[in-house]
């Protein structure tokens, strides 16, 4: 009896971490894919104070003990409910907020696979674009670590993504769309274009690790006087809104990799974080 209880505590400490934006990966070692639900940041402060909560007020006798399960559990499946409610709202006001400026599909016959979202996905074929033009890949809605009415709105373009931070409890969403109302002209805005350099970077070993983890890397490349490429990816999940994206040299943060590249093609460092 002991080893199921066990099995099933294991079991449900994984799948803990499926609602969350950092996924899991639930099938290894049979499949490394990750699979996520983003209603949850990776570590939420509500949940963490009731369930803390439940433990200092349940150690009074063994009736409060039972109660207090009986309340954590509830209000456990109510931020669960709130945030899985929250999210859907928040993909639905996505194109609101993107306004003039969404671009058509990059494949218009692709659907949205369902409640589980999976990476790494196989290479996307971009249409042929004219110049200047770009196309949409995906739209996703990302939890914040503080209030489950507020999502980091992350648009995958065909060359860049753009972010942007939501209040779903802003009154301007009770009233339909109007011309004042420009979202649009608050993106963030992080390039994301595939060179030469970026392609070679990608087959080393810290390239392949990291776009195996990486759900949305946006890549950027540098050329110093010598001749050394940097590239530069940082997965936008953990984007530091509060810096300009386009600061000639960002400081990198424990989710961002680096490979530099000699002039002759010969790789010099693969980094990880700062």
């Amino acid at each position: 009896m002991l080893a199921i209880v066990s099995t099933i505590g294991v079991l449900l400490h994984v799948l803990m971490d499926l609602p969350t934006s950092y996924g899991v990966r639930v099938l290894s070692p049979f499949t490394w894919r990750w699979f996520a639900v983003d209603w949850m940041p990776i570590i939420d402060v509500w949940l963490i104070i009731v369930l803390a909560a439940g433990l200092l007020f349940g150690r009074r006798s063994i009736a409060a003990r039972r109660w207090n399960a009986v309340i954590v559990l509830t209000l456990m499946a109510a931020n669960y409910g709130l945030r899985a409610a929250e999210h859907h709202q928040a993909l639905v006001l996505a194109p609101r907020l993107l306004g003039p400026t969404l671009p058509q599909a990059c494949d218009p016959t692709a659907t949205r696979s369902g409640l589980i979202d999976t990476w790494p996905r196989p290479p996307l074929a971009m249409p042929g674009l004219p110049a200047g033009k770009r196309c949409l890949v995906e739209i996703a809605a990302l939890p914040t670590f503080v209030s489950p009415f507020t999502w980091r709105i992350l648009a995958q373009m065909s060359n860049a993504y753009e972010i942007y931070e939501v209040d779903l409890l802003d009154a301007r969403f009770r009233t339909p769309a109007t011309d004042d109302n420009v979202f649009w002209r608050h993106v963030r805005r992080y390039p994301n274009v595939w060179t030469s350099a970026v392609e070679k970077a990608a087959a080393t070993h810290l390239g392949r690790v990291y776009l195996g983890f990486s759900r949305f890397p946006a890549v950027r490349t540098f050329v110093d006087p010598d001749g050394v490429t940097t590239v530069r990816w940082e997965d936008m999940r953990f984007a530091d809104l509060t810096t300009s994206p386009n600061r000639p040299n960002p400081r990198p943060n424990l989710f961002t990799a680096i490979v530099r590249i000699g002039p002759d093609g010969r790789v010099l460092e693969e980094r990880l974080g700062q």
